[in-house]
């Protein structure tokens, strides 16, 4: 097979390699890039302080590609391509946080706090990626200022899920809500779950699958197994939850479905709703929070407490929580029902 060499790109006014069915890009400076490309052969190329936005990016999808899932890699690439096509061809040093609030400001018209962190972290983890790293010095966002993000204020109780279960006319939406009701997987999960992560009533995902795939498992109760069962034997190859039209869900068709219905409900529905309303539910019956947490496939409790846990919409639980408290700390002014005077004063001090 023929060694792939530099050749010019007219259209980028630059010269690029074809490197596993992929351009990389070089240098405008015919000797500069063939260099490159030496040190690109070598696994020596480092970018150093003058290293255009342009080879960080794309070095980090390089990278990304790699060690995250395909959806993942997806959202990097759309916010990173769009940021070089506002702010052109500038070397990293130049960059400032202004310039990623103007493209903000430029591309999406929003004042979602949690769309715009959202569109903000692709850049920013991209030059923290490239320093920590040591392509750059530093990233020159570092520090940055992001809005910060709200969590969805929505919830899921034992109610609001029979009347849901009640609105549901096609079998393939009552599979993927129930399962979600009762396993608490995540709606890319149920979505892309396939009869070979089936194991023993569970769904494992090997090691080496990528994102918060990687080993993951979900372990399936009677319900969930008996559906798994039914649907792998169904849909031996491919996804297990199809829709109607026999083809696997989408993220848009599943949010669109339910969506309508929450409207139909009176109520605000979308997928994470169902394991939101899992965890809410197993936290009021009692359920420990590393069980819990190990069961939603979380790595420590923050993402459990900050976003899933919607204890503050419970209020008849924490009443009943705050007259627990209150009788096992101090029985006897519990029974009286308001505060007693101590019949010693206290100690002056």
């Amino acid at each position: 097979m023929r060694e792939a060499k530099p050749f010019w790109k007219s259209s980028h006014q630059c010269f690029y390699v074809k490197v596993n069915g992929k351009q990389t890009r070089l240098d405008p400076d015919e000797k500069r890039a063939h260099e490159i490309w030496h040190e690109l052969k070598a696994g020596t190329r480092e970018l150093g302080p003058d290293a255009k936005l342009i080879e960080v990016i794309s070095e980090f999808l390089a990278y990304a590609k790699k060690y995250n899932a395909e959806s993942t890699w997806d959202w990097y690439r759309r916010h990173l391509k769009s940021f070089h096509t506002y702010i052109g061809p500038v070397k990293v040093q130049q960059l400032k946080p202004l310039h990623v609030e103007r493209w903000v400001e430029a591309t999406y018209q929003t004042t979602n706090p949690n769309t715009l962190n959202n569109v903000m972290r692709p850049i920013v983890r991209c030059l923290n990626w490239a320093a920590k790293s040591g392509r750059i010095t530093s990233s020159p966002l570092a520090g940055m200022v992001k809005p910060r993000p709200t969590s969805r204020d929505v919830d899921l109780t034992e109610d609001q899920y029979d009347r849901l279960l009640a609105a549901i006319k096609d079998q393939p939406l009552l599979d993927v809500v129930s399962t979600m009701w009762h396993t608490g997987c995540r709606p890319t999960e149920v979505r892309r779950v396939t009869a070979a992560e089936v194991g023993d009533r569970c769904w494992q995902w090997p090691l080496n699958a990528p994102g918060k795939f990687a080993g993951r498992v979900v372990l399936l109760n009677d319900h969930a197994w008996a559906l798994t069962q039914r649907l792998a034997a169904a849909n031996p190859t491919g996804p297990l939850y199809r829709n109607r039209r026999k083809n696997g869900w989408t993220k848009d068709a599943l949010c669109t479905r339910l969506n309508r219905l929450g409207v139909q409900l009176g109520f605000r529905l979308v997928p994470g709703s169902l394991r939101i309303g899992f965890a809410t539910n197993a936290i009021v019956a009692g359920v420990d929070l590393i069980s819990l947490s190990e069961l939603m496939g979380h790595s420590d409790l923050r993402m459990l407490k900050q976003v899933y846990a919607k204890i503050n919409k419970r209020s008849d639980h924490l009443r009943k929580v705050l007259e627990h408290v209150t009788v096992a700390v101090s029985p006897a002014r519990h029974a009286l029902g308001r505060n007693t005077i101590p019949d010693q004063p206290l100690p002056a001090r």
